[in-house]
């Protein structure tokens, strides 16, 4: 803890300043005597220059009533000097007690009661700047987060969009020679339905597998990314899963209508899961 500043000014004691009143009243006292030897010279020098008796006792008069006069302003003055004085020196004792006592100036004073305030300030500030620190943080983290998010997402898709590419290009290096139009023997006359309501037909050989069958819808590129395709008979409706069967034993010779179902991908996540 530090120490509370001083006060290094000299204040006059009680007895100090009773000794400068009564300085000051001898010396009143002493004008006050000059004026009226003064004042007497000046008498004795009117008589000794002549006069009636009437003018000398009217003089007479006049100068008692001055000096009964001169002698209640003294007293009164004196009175009054009096009292200050012993006033003077009460309340100084009282500072001079009290600054002895706790060697503070009123400055200094002033400057510890408002060191509460002061301080309660700079707290709320300091608690102010730390909740806006905290919330810029948050903000960050969550902006990061919501970055993060968006760069998984796009990752996904880009890879998702590559698999779809690959399967594709491997859909259409899959998908076997279209037999000729005079070409006699076990051939198959497909008809494959879209979804639109469109119908593509095309000819395969009796002995190609069901998966060809597949990879040649899949390279008609009628799907999107994150749907797949399921193909169907028409009648008797029965979805075409044995994909190692040739389309003989699929019972699609001579010819067949396909329904081309076409699903998200999540669709069938969430089947699966149910």
């Amino acid at each position: 803890t530090g120490t509370l500043p001083t006060n290094t000014t000299m204040s006059w004691s009680a007895g100090q300043y009773l000794s400068a009143g009564l300085l000051l009243l001898g010396v009143g006292t002493l004008v006050i005597s000059a004026l009226a030897r003064c004042r007497e010279r000046d008498d004795e020098q009117r008589r000794a220059s002549g006069g009636s008796r009437d003018e000398l006792t009217a003089r007479a008069a006049q100068q008692a009533d001055n000096e009964h006069a001169r002698q209640r302003r003294a007293a009164a003055m004196q009175e009054q000097l009096t009292r200050s004085l012993a006033q003077m020196g009460v309340d100084d004792g009282v500072r001079q007690r009290r600054g002895n006592a706790n060697n503070v100036n009123v400055g200094a004073y002033d400057g510890v009661r408002a060191w509460p305030a002061s301080v309660d300030r700079r707290a709320a500030e300091e608690a102010e700047r730390q909740r806006l620190r905290a919330e810029q943080e948050a903000e960050y983290e969550a902006a990061l987060r919501r970055d993060a998010e968006a760069d998984r997402r796009r990752d996904a898709e880009e890879l998702r969009r590559a698999q779809f590419e690959s399967l594709v290009m491997q859909a259409e290096s899959f998908v076997p020679p279209e037999p000729a139009a005079d070409e006699t023997g076990d051939v198959c006359t497909i008809a494959l339905r879209w979804p639109d309501g469109s119908r593509q037909d095309r000819r395969f050989d009796a002995d190609n597998v069901v998966s060809q069958l597949y990879a040649f819808a899949v390279a008609q590129r009628r799907h999107t990314v994150g749907q797949s395709i399921n193909l169907v008979t028409s009648f008797p409706r029965k979805a075409l899963e044995d994909r190692d069967a040739t389309l003989r034993e699929a019972s699609l010779l001579p010819n067949a209508v396909i329904l081309v179902d076409i699903a998200d991908d999540d669709d069938d996540d969430d089947d699966e899961s149910d």
